[in-house]
């Protein structure tokens, strides 16, 4: 399954495990390493705080507006 958002892309599938798994791909295009990194920890933050009830594995792939996004907005 995929899900488009303004922040980011996320794809899901059931990993036949008993928790979930998450996979962050920050493309290059994002900007510097710095921004990848921040994509990544507001990925896992929000990973963190939604963890979801079924065993899936869920991939974010962020998009350049997470960075600068307010937390209340992801």
């Amino acid at each position: 399954m995929r899900l488009r958002g303004r922040f980011m892309t996320c794809f899901a599938l059931p990993n036949g495990l008993e928790a979930p798994r998450l996979g962050i791909a920050a493309r290059a295009k994002m900007g510097n390493a710095v921004a990848r990194n921040r994509a990544k920890r507001l990925s896992r933050e929000l990973f963190r705080a939604h963890t979801p009830m079924t065993p899936l594995d869920v991939v974010f792939m962020p998009s350049r507006e997470m960075v600068k996004a307010a937390w209340p907005d992801l």
